[in-house]
């Protein structure tokens, strides 16, 4: 089954399927660069070591858990206000996307504005 990007949406991948899926994605995405002039468009596949600081990008590590729940595979992406990665729900056996926002109280507003959205 596919989801409205185009990933499938089962629920029983494995993390080596789920990391695939996204490498092929992301090859599809760089297909199609935004215009040039698109205000937040880079062609790095890596945020940078110098933003992981004090107001920036917290730094999290493959093999951490976080809550006593969610052990960090790997990363799936970044973005402006945040990194995401894969993680696996240890209490219910299944994979999931953790979210880490930036750390500078201005984002602090748009992280619960998110939030809302999606409950």
């Amino acid at each position: 089954r596919l989801g409205r990007r185009g990933l499938a949406t089962r629920s029983n991948f494995t993390a080596e399927e789920i990391l695939q899926q996204q490498r092929v994605h992301r090859g599809r995405e760089m297909a199609q660069p935004p215009p040039p002039d698109a205000e937040d468009y880079t062609e790095s596949d890596d945020e940078g070591a110098d933003a992981y600081r004090k107001g920036g990008y917290h730094p999290v590590i493959a093999g951490e858990v976080y809550n006593g729940r969610y052990q960090v595979i790997a990363k799936l992406g970044w973005g402006h206000f945040s990194t995401v990665w894969l993680c696996q729900d240890t209490t219910y056996n299944r994979f999931v996307a953790m979210k880490v926002q930036k750390s500078a109280p201005h984002y602090t507003e748009a992280a619960y504005d998110e939030i809302e959205l999606l409950a």
